[in-house]
């Protein structure tokens, strides 16, 4: 009993050192979530706006690289824009889209708060914000960076589920209101499509996690705290491709499975990082 209490502390310990930092801007405003689609992969870290500010390193660390088109002016910015990568104990923390010139290189080390640029849109950006991206290394993981910001954010705001639908064999997609009779098919495939609004801000995000059941037992769930790297490919846990997750940026894949019943209850629970959640129950009748 006394080592799995040690174990235990020490689990917290290491936990608690991953997460125990600064946060990167003074003014927080979430305007993006981790695991988001983008189109063709998942969202490696999370945008936060609020408009043009100083960016503060969240630990202390060693600046491993960095890059600064001002001193490149006839190179085409990276996706990224101008960035900066610390290299701490066991994480390794990246900001992006910062503004030409802005970024503090004078300081190969670098003290927890120090400032090490200013917020721009450089990159592929559509307006001033900071990209904040958190990777573990051993075992090499991104991880949701949320938790940094927990108690900046007050959110009360439920997520919304726009919409549940089916696909019966390779027909499109069927929006489901209550019942839906299946008549004939061999397979049936879920989606729903879902986002999070944040308190007091109307921008669509991915939300925290999403479950579905059908007739009471666990089907699916996505849980969007990290993503697991192989071979250069995120894969969220335990193993799903971006293509087995998303349809589109807000309608989410649930899986497939073979007609056998006559009857499948469904329910779906989405929640926010924040505690909100919202379900609903459909139903599909096999005639």
């Amino acid at each position: 009993m006394a080592f799995n209490m040690k174990y235990i502390i020490l689990i917290l310990f290491v936990s608690i050192n991953l997460y125990s930092a600064a946060i990167p801007l003074k003014r927080i405003k979430l305007t993006s979530t981790f695991g988001e689609s983008r189109k063709d992969h998942f969202h490696n870290g999370i945008d936060l706006g609020a408009g043009k500010q100083d960016v503060y390193a969240v630990k202390d660390g060693k600046i491993i690289f960095y890059y600064d088109r001002s001193e490149f002016p006839f190179d085409n910015y990276p996706g990224s824009g101008n960035f900066v990568i610390l290299d701490h104990e066991k994480t390794r923390s990246y900001y992006m889209h910062l503004k030409d010139n802005s970024l503090n290189k004078t300081n190969y080390q670098v003290k927890e708060s120090a400032a090490i640029g200013i917020t721009s849109d450089t990159g592929h950006s559509y307006g001033v914000h900071l990209h904040f991206g958190i990777e573990k290394k051993q075992p090499l993981e991104i991880l949701n960076p949320i938790s940094f910001f927990k108690d900046h954010i007050n959110d009360r705001a439920r997520p919304r589920i726009e919409r549940f639908l089916v696909k019966v064999d390779d027909s499109s997609l069927i929006p489901v209101f209550n019942t839906y009779n299946i008549r004939g098919g061999t397979k049936i495939t879920l989606f729903v499509k879902t986002y999070d609004l944040i308190q007091n801000n109307n921008n669509k995000m991915g939300p925290y996690k999403i479950t579905c059941y059908i007739n009471d037992e666990k089907f699916r769930t996505y849980t969007f705290d990290r993503l697991i790297v192989k071979n250069n490919y995120y894969y969220l846990p335990p193993g799903f491709k971006f293509d087995d997750t998303y349809h589109d940026k807000f309608t989410y894949i649930l899986g497939e499975f073979p007609i056998r019943e006559k009857r499948y209850d469904i329910k779906i629970i989405v929640e926010d990082f924040f505690g909100n959640s919202a379900s609903i129950e459909r139903h599909l009748v096999i005639k």
